[in-house]
């Protein structure tokens, strides 16, 4: 359709120094955590309160509160609004907990998307606090806007890094468990993203929506738009371009390359993941997040491994597979994985290396479990994780 139509915010502060550009990628890499971008002056304990993206300036964000609570009295559940009290002050507001509590603790995680409030013509000084009356002492935190607003060369340096970074984003078409017959259609280019939620009126009748902006850090907001009046299947060119009528904004939270939190207008937040079809596509680096000394002590294991597709052409019946190198080159094991006929097992792939085999699974494009036990034949009950790091 040849649509450019980007939303956009105002832009980062301005370029990091000759000195911030030096820095090795390893260096910058270091900065990079996912609850470190929020840049915390205030303690907190059990929970935390972050602000996506990092030093948002006058842009919309998103507010995160995570941490683990009695499933009964979770803050995911209470959440009642947000009080802006003034430039530097943000409250948030919960229900009453119940007045016992169940014994049992699980995690929980609340987004708040402030991109309403932003457009309302809210602004917010370099540094706010942000408070959440979850009833006692409540929970606060001090949080960064602009990195101007820190206190020394190194810490500016810092959140100017942060700031750059962009957590990548893999183009494909996303689901949502909780959806039944919708998806999302992420196309991105570098930092610029396109999204085609796919969802139908209540005639049954597809619709065409699209959003389109740049996204910023780890987070991304555009108004959303229906198209109207393109060309049909082998008809005569339409002679006018589509139609588009604004329906309101999306909003999203990139957790990964293969994870993205979205809202459209009023709903809640609502995850989504890529669809797997054929197989999924696992070439890039990838490190051992998890592991036991069984595994790790395999050569060429202990540091980030590449792995590359070995048959472009999918066998009929036979495993994909993949070789397993080092930095600089050196095969270490090899990777089969049996995604053609209806997958069964949760542990779809075996990796090989010197002769022992372990079984992984799939827990997302970018997470693979091991088995850590050694050998398959020898069973399981101990497991790790593998992340994918390019």
């Amino acid at each position: 359709m040849g649509l450019m139509l980007w939303t956009e915010y105002p832009p980062y502060e301005s370029a990091v120094e000759n000195t911030m550009q030096a820095l090795t990628y390893p260096a910058i890499s270091a900065l990079i955590g996912f609850f470190a971008l929020a840049f915390n002056t205030g303690g907190v304990a059990a929970n935390e309160i972050s602000i996506h993206p990092v030093a948002p300036g006058d842009g919309p964000f998103i507010i995160q509160l995570a941490g683990e609570d009695s499933s009964s009295c979770s803050p995911a559940t209470r959440f009642a609004g947000v009080d802006v009290k003034s430039s530097n002050e943000i409250e948030l507001r919960f229900s009453e907990p119940p007045d016992a509590c169940t014994a049992d603790v699980s995690p929980y995680r609340l987004l708040i998307d402030m991109y309403d409030i932003v457009a309302g013509g809210a602004s917010f000084d370099d540094l706010v606090r942000i408070r959440a009356d979850l009833g006692g002492p409540g929970l606060e935190a001090e949080l960064v806007f602009r990195c101007r607003a820190l206190s020394t060369p190194g810490k500016r340096q810092e959140c100017r890094l942060r700031a750059k970074h962009y957590q990548r984003v893999d183009s494909g078409l996303f689901s949502a468990d909780t959806l039944e017959k919708q998806g999302l259609q992420v196309v991105r280019q570098h930092k610029a993203m396109a999204l085609y939620p796919m969802i139908y009126d209540e005639n049954g009748k597809a619709i065409w929506y699209f959003a389109g902006s740049q996204y910023r850090n780890d987070a991304y907001f555009a108004e959303l738009f229906e198209l109207s009046g393109g060309r049909c299947l082998d008809c005569p060119p339409a002679g006018q371009s589509p139609m588009l009528k604004p329906v309101g904004h999306i909003s999203a939270l990139v957790d990964g390359p293969g994870t993205l939190q979205v809202k459209i207008n009023d709903s809640d937040f609502i995850e989504y993941r890529p669809v797997n079809f054929g197989y999924i596509e696992l070439e890039g680096r990838w490190a051992v997040a998890e592991f036991n000394s069984n595994f790790i002590s395999e050569p060429g294991l202990g540091e980030a491994f590449t792995l590359t597709i070995k048959n472009d052409l999918r066998p009929v019946d036979g495993p994909l597979q993949y070789e397993a190198t080092t930095a600089g080159g050196k095969l270490i094991g090899e990777l089969s994985c049996f995604f053609f006929a209806p997958i069964t097992s949760d542990r779809p792939c075996v990796l090989n290396v010197n002769g022992n085999e372990y079984q992984i699974g799939i827990l997302s494009p970018d997470t693979l479990i091991f088995e850590t036990n050694g050998p398959i034949v020898t069973g399981g009950g101990e497991f790790g994780t593998l992340v994918r790091v390019d």
